[in-house]
């Protein structure tokens, strides 16, 4: 059975859909197949592809050892993007290169709200940090085991991984920054004896518990700096 990852961004709030595919359509991204509603929700996929030059290193070795086939490697780059429709927000999963394209269109504090409504400090396995020191601001990652922690006055967060309170609906582990990645997968076709696509249903379920999330007041702030 295929399944699937996803790292998921929310659309700016100020945005609508029709803007959205506008400037992905700058961008030369085109809708291919068929929109999928289930419910109130709405799936769809943009996708843009191009031809991409060999790596350097690839070139080089090629020349220098007189080697074709061996070294050869696709020439089409693909990258895609599922837009996610609700009734309050839009969604964003990339896909290949294609979060590159999205940076402008998203909330770039939807992963660290996310994770202060959803992570534990007890439960954070991995920390990245800026914090100021002598007028500049510079980062670390920290790997963290059996301890707690809170984001000091001179510091903050901008990534962070561990165990999720709600470990059943989005796995055992998540990461979350500008976007939250989920460990768990969703199978992609799997219908149950009365026709209905279960992986939908779970996939959809995924969307409709952040937002419920988001009732949720924050109990710490990872972004102190």
């Amino acid at each position: 059975m295929i399944k699937i990852k996803v790292k998921v961004y929310k659309a700016n709030d100020e945005l609508n859909i029709q803007y959205i595919i506008n400037s992905l359509v700058e961008d030369d991204y085109v809708e291919v197949g068929h929109p999928i509603h289930h419910d109130t929700v709405k799936l769809s996929l943009m996708i843009e592809k191009h031809e991409k030059n060999p790596q350097t290193w690839i070139t080089e070795l090629k020349n220098f050892f007189n080697v074709n086939d061996e070294l050869s490697s696709d020439s089409i780059q693909i990258n895609a993007i599922v837009i996610v429709e609700t009734k309050l927000n839009i969604f964003l999963i990339p896909k290949g290169y294609a979060f590159h394209k999205i940076l402008d269109l998203v909330d770039l504090d939807f992963g660290m709200d996310f994770a202060e409504r959803e992570i534990n400090p007890a439960n954070i396995s991995v920390k990245g940090v800026s914090f100021i020191q002598r007028n500049k601001k510079r980062g670390l990652t920290d790997y963290k085991e059996n301890t707690t922690e809170f984001a000091q006055a001179s510091e903050s967060y901008f990534n962070i991984s561990g165990t999720p309170d709600f470990e059943v609906g989005y796995g055992k582990n998540i990461d979350c920054g500008n976007a939250v990645s989920f460990q768990k997968s969703f199978p992609l076709k799997a219908s149950n004896s009365e026709g209905r696509n279960e992986s939908i249903d779970n996939f959809v379920r995924l969307f409709s518990n952040i937002e419920e999330l988001w009732k949720k007041i924050p109990t710490v702030n990872f972004q102190e700096l």
